[in-house]
């Protein structure tokens, strides 16, 4: 069989979770898991991990340009009466 969609330790710590859950170790965070173990056995649960894409990593932080010090109090002003004009629009 194959996994190519699913890194060995990624399947290992999947089916780590979900045994946990099982045994109610965990609550349920991803009651499918189960039902689809339950209903098609080990090889259709692995055969199911194949499909999904991977998850995504976090994103590399970039360096952000500092703003001059007049432009970041203009800009915590706007964002200020946006927000109030907001919540007065709402009360009325």
């Amino acid at each position: 069989m194959s996994t190519s969609g699913a890194e060995p330790a990624v399947l290992t710590s999947e089916y780590e979770a979900l045994r946990d859950q099982a045994t109610g170790k965990l609550p349920p965070l991803t009651p499918w898991g189960l039902t689809l173990f339950l209903a098609e056995g080990l090889p259709g649960w692995m055969k199911a991990w194949t499909v999904l894409p991977a998850k995504p990593t976090a994103p590399v932080p970039t360096a952000h340009a500092q703003l001059p010090v007049e432009l970041d109090s203009d800009m915590v002003r706007l964002l200020t009466e946006m927000a109030l004009g907001c919540q007065r629009e709402c009360k009325s």
